[in-house]
């Protein structure tokens, strides 16, 4: 019974290894395809998850944000930025201010250490630029369906909001640019007893 047994291992030795070894071969190959996403694709170091809208980055969770970016920047275009992601981060994948924008308006209005908003533009005017178009805003522009545009509007618009006085006017001038009225609110220029009363009566656009 032993040779016997013994020239059956030796009869079938081949087969046998080549069949354990396509065994272990077809666990690894399942291991492997469980750790894979068939619907994701890498783009710009992101990989984007085609069934909603975020992102494996660095092996967490997180979400997109696309956001436009226009005017005197050296490469303008819509952009996808993860969620958490500052307005310097996006000038940077941008390739950064150019030389012509307005270094005034820059300074003043341009927050680089604002969170991004998904669906936001920001447009950096040229040198020059500014004034041109400052000189033909009129009330009409400065107001989008009767509501007063927190990024343009000028001291004395401002301060014919209920509970805006002067130095309230000139913080949210300060601030500029907003991406949510909101956060007139939440970076506390205005309490919330007056934001009641404005928060219909603004916007951001």
């Amino acid at each position: 019974m032993e040779q016997f047994s013994h020239e059956l291992i030796k009869t079938y030795k081949i087969p046998l290894t080549f069949g354990l070894v396509g065994i272990v071969l077809l666990i690894i190959g399942i291991v492997l395809s469980s750790r894979l996403n068939p619907s994701s694709v890498v783009k710009n170091g992101i990989e984007i998850i085609d069934s909603n809208s975020q992102a494996t980055v660095s092996g967490r969770m997180t979400s997109i944000l696309v956001v436009d970016i226009e005017g005197a920047i050296e490469i303008p275009g819509v952009y996808e930025m993860e969620d958490g992601t500052r307005l310097v981060d996006l000038l940077e994948r941008a390739g950064g201010i150019r030389a012509e924008a307005d270094s005034q308006w820059v300074a003043i209005n341009l927050n680089k250490a604002q969170p991004l908003v998904d669906g936001v533009k920001i447009y950096i005017p040229f040198e020059g630029e500014t004034a041109s178009s400052e000189s033909q805003v009129s009330d009409q522009t400065t107001r989008m369906n009767g509501t007063i545009n927190i990024n343009t509007a000028t001291s004395e618009q401002l301060e014919t909001l209920s509970g805006i006085g002067s130095v309230t006017a000139g913080e949210i001038i300060d601030g500029r640019p907003y991406q949510r009225s909101e956060e007139l609110l939440e970076r506390k220029i205005v309490g919330p007893v007056t934001w009641e009363k404005i928060k219909d009566e603004i916007s951001v656009f």
